[in-house]
């Protein structure tokens, strides 16, 4: 046994000192190591010289040590895995983001580094999904699935099949930090392990769970991984920090019973790490490859110490102590079975090459794996026919194929062609130009710089939908262009009477979910991009402005109409307009221009007697139609997005998803600050807004999916018992008028935030109790009547403020009483609830008496 522990394989910091790294992992062909650290940068590393001293004295030029360096998480990184085709390279960071890797060919050089990567590797997709760190990850075995546990307690599951990266599936029945994750290398089973002391074993048929394990971890201390493995024939699953009795040790889980009899002893600490040597061996040679002569290797760390196992053997075939000074946090095998990679928290690398594996078992055959895991008798389902069949639409994502492995890293060869790296990849056709120079006026020269051209294959990669290069995929044509979501009249941004968006124009044409509204108007598609590409990790950075745009927003009941234009002036200085005018005659009488310099406007919105401006500097100004400011600019956590008018009341959405609401009669905030961020996942897009007569913002997420902003209870709160044409309904809307829809049961708390006045409030309530009667809830009536005679529950106790986007309506105990006596009216007309009329009536008598 060779232990090889190099001083180069570091992640240093600005004095030269090694900082933590959390994670190791081989590439598949063995010539590269990953590695994760502290300080937010990912280091793929050549393993010659790591392995070879030869190698590792010769100059650098020529056996190169260190192969890339990858800048792009904003944490530290806790979590680095090869897929098994070795093509991609996962990464998981506290920042709570899923980086997923892929080399393009050439070199590339990192922002501020003063050498060159000798390979490119760039970021193929950020995953978001998860609200905190990234603990761990795992690709299945077919590379089908990647999956990710963190400190947020979920286990996310992410579609990797061509390479969509897409999220399928999120599991959320641990109640603690989730610390490790690991596939079956059958397909059938995913295992995670968690602070709350469990192991959860998941069917990945229907995802739901097949076990929960909790006996050999209810003593189990806390500890920042828990990094378990599955054993290659698929019967065994090692999970570190078990207990038996006072010792700390590693419980051997059981396949078939999903129970814990074997405990590993060997470690004076928590083992936090293990790891299954990735091939099989036979314990004896003359006996034919089956399940009772097939034996496993596999590796643990605890503390500083590492041990080596053979499942033939109840003790450690060698216990390593003292090979770190602070603790292993990650193990790693490589596809030869000889050589282990582990790492500590005191920032070094150490490698194990352990030759005497093969003389104490024979090693089994390649192809004995794969023909012992089909005696499961399990089989996948043929996702790519369901992912062809739903992408035969014409408006499905055509899918790349999948990437094929990437070439092993030999020292001294020099890079592969592009066509070996990446699949249809684009030619390079880049012609070098000169520089434009042009002489201004006052004898300055303006020089426009050449493009000299960049990776071709990278561009055109991230250009494609799913990040794949391919040339079958072709744009339609305007002619091709027949079957659209909308109709073409609909494709440009028409003007609304009350708001306005100004749409930068890098984008596609935007589309509207309906042009007619006034206080209940669609999101464009590009907040709800705006939306999605913040919710996906970089929450909070304001877009970047247009450089020119003009939009108009008419107002049809007052003929008046704001024209807002942004331009360049001669010394390139950004400079917009604002220009209220007058339809009243045939010709436009301008009334008031306002002129902004270094600023452009990015909404704008106008109402019956007040017009809304805002800035890319943050502020927002309110007009009145003679030009004079109304109130203070407020200034923003951010420039705006959207405005929108209801009356005197004003909403304005920023691009951090930070929703605001004044009242403009009393100059008061009566809504806000709320925020919309947690409202979306990765899939989840807001496409519709609206304010109530109270001033309560409403948005739509998802399909169906209504939520209200209730300024009592500072939260926002699911809207139900209405259809989204009903919200359309502008009269409706303004009145309180909603009908709602027979097939869903209505609660009260919506009309209480709808409503318009107490008689609305009311009908809305006998409304319901007629569902509830026709659906025979006896409960839920028996419940309500209850609520209206004492008084108490939410109908009769919503403080009543009439500053607050809340109700003000609250029932006396005259207009409690006088309503008991319709629902009793109402419950009458079904026998079944005639035991309730009949205990109220009495009350009733009792109390008029």
């Amino acid at each position: 046994m060779r232990i090889i522990k190099p001083n180069w394989v570091i992640h240093p910091d600005d004095k030269g000192n090694p900082q933590t790294i959390y994670s190791a992992h081989v590439h598949p062909d063995g010539t590269r190591l990953a590695t994760g650290s502290i300080q937010n940068v990912v280091k793929i590393w050549s393993t010659a010289p790591i392995l070879d001293q030869a190698l590792e004295e010769t100059e650098e030029e020529k056996a190169p040590r260190l192969l890339c360096a990858m800048e792009g998480h904003d944490g530290a990184v806790l979590c680095v895995r090869w897929s098994f085709s070795g093509a991609f390279l996962a990464t998981g960071s506290d920042d709570s983001i899923i980086m997923v890797w892929l080399r393009c060919p050439g070199q590339s050089k990192s922002f501020g580094s003063k050498t060159a990567n000798i390979e490119d590797w760039k970021c193929f997709k950020r995953l978001a999904g998860h609200t905190s760190d990234v603990q761990g990850l795992a690709w299945s075995e077919d590379d089908q699935y990647l999956a990710s546990v963190g400190l947020d307690s979920l286990v996310l599951i992410w579609d990797c099949l061509d390479s969509a990266f897409v999220l399928l599936k999120r599991l959320d029945l641990h109640q603690g930090h989730v610390n490790g994750v690991v596939w079956d290398p059958v397909g059938q089973y995913l295992a995670t392990q968690s602070d709350d002391r469990t192991v959860k074993i998941w069917r990945t048929t229907d995802w739901k769970l097949e076990a929960d394990i909790e006996e050999p971890f209810v003593n189990s201390p806390h500890s920042f991984f828990r990094r378990l493995s599955w054993s290659p024939d698929g019967t065994h699953i090692v999970t570190p920090n078990a207990m038996n009795g006072p010792v700390f040790v590693s419980a051997v889980i059981d396949r078939c019973k999903w129970t814990s009899n074997i405990s590993l002893v060997g470690h004076e600490n928590v083992v936090e790490v293990a790891a299954y040597n990735p091939l099989l061996f036979l314990r004896d040679r003359s006996k034919p490859i089956e399940g009772p002569n097939l034996s496993t290797v596999f590796a643990l760390g605890a503390r500083n110490s590492v041990s080596i196992w053979h499942n033939c053997s109840s003790c450690p075939i060698v216990v390593l102590h003292d090979v770190f000074d602070r603790d292993i946090l990650d193990l790693s095998w490589a596809a030869d079975g000889i050589t282990l990679y582990a790492c500590s928290s005191e920032g070094r690398v150490a490698a194990f090459v352990i030759n005497e594996l093969t003389t104490l078992a024979a090693v089994a055959p390649p192809g004995a794996k794969a023909k012992y895991l089909e005696t499961y008798e399990f089989t996948k389902p043929d996702r790519r026919s369901q992912k062809s069949r739903s992408s035969s639409t014409p408006f499905a994502p055509r899918y790349a194929s999948p990437m094929p492995p990437i070439g092993p890293f030999r020292p001294g060869r020099s890079s592969p062609p592009p066509s070996a790296l990446v699949p249809n990849s684009m030619p390079s056709n880049t012609l070098i130009t000169q520089q434009e120079m042009t002489i201004m006026p006052n004898g300055k020269r303006r020089i426009k710089p050449a493009f000299l051209g960049t990776n071709e294959s990278a561009i055109f990669l991230s250009a494609m939908p799913n990040g794949h290069a391919s040339t079958a995929v072709q744009q339609p044509t305007s002619s091709q262009n027949s079957h659209t979501l909308f109709p073409q009249s609909k494709r440009f941004p028409q003007a609304t009477p009350s708001t306005s968006t100004l749409l930068p124009t890098r984008h596609a044409v935007p589309t509207y979910l309906s042009d007619d509204l006034i206080s209940s108007n669609s999101v464009s598609r590009e907040l709800a991009e705006i939306m999605h590409w913040n919710d996906v990790g970089k929450w909070g950075e304001p877009i970047a402005m247009p450089t020119r745009i003009l939009k108009r927003v008419h107002c049809n009941q007052t003929e008046f109409q704001v024209n807002c234009e942004n331009t360049r002036g001669d010394m390139d200085v950004e400079c917009s307009e604002v220009v209220l005018s007058s339809n009243k005659t045939d010709k436009k009488e301008e009334l008031w221009k306002e002129r902004f310099s270094d600023k452009s406007i990015t909404a704008a919105a106008l109402s019956t007697s007040h017009v809304a401006i805002g800035l890319s500097d943050k502020s927002l100004s309110v007009y009145s139609y003679a030009g004079r400011r109304v109130m203070p600019v407020i200034v923003l956590d951010c420039p705006c997005f959207k405005i929108q008018f209801r009356g005197n009341l004003l909403m304005s959405i920023s691009l951090k998803g930070t929703v605001m609401v004044w009242d403009l009669t009393n100059f008061k905030a009566i809504s806000g600050p709320s925020k919309l961020k947690h409202l979306c996942d990765s899939r989840a897009l807001i496409s519709f807004t609206a304010l109530t007569h109270q001033g309560a913002p409403i948005v739509k997420v998802r399909k169906e999916s209504l939520f209200v902003f209730d300024e009592d209870l500072k939260s926002w709160t699911v809207l139900s018992g209405h259809t989204m044409d009903e919200m359309k309904d502008k009269d409706r809307l303004d009145h309180g008028q909603l009908k709602f829809s027979s097939g869903s049961p209505f609660l009260v708390d919506s009309a209480l935030v709808l409503a318009a006045n107490k008689p609305d409030l009311l009908g809305c309530i006998v409304d319901h109790v007629r569902f509830l009667r026709d659906h025979n809830r006896f409960q839920v009536v028996d419940e309500l009547c209850h609520e209206l005679w004492t008084g108490s529950g939410w109908i009769s106790n919503r403080n009543s403020n009439h500053l607050s986007a809340t109700p003000t309506f609250k029932l006396s105990r005259m207009e409690r009483i006088k309503l008991l006596y319709q629902v009793i009216e109402v419950l009458d007309e079904n026998p079944e609830f005639r035991p309730i009329c009949q205990e109220y009536s009495l009350l009733l008598k009792h109390n008029d008496t």
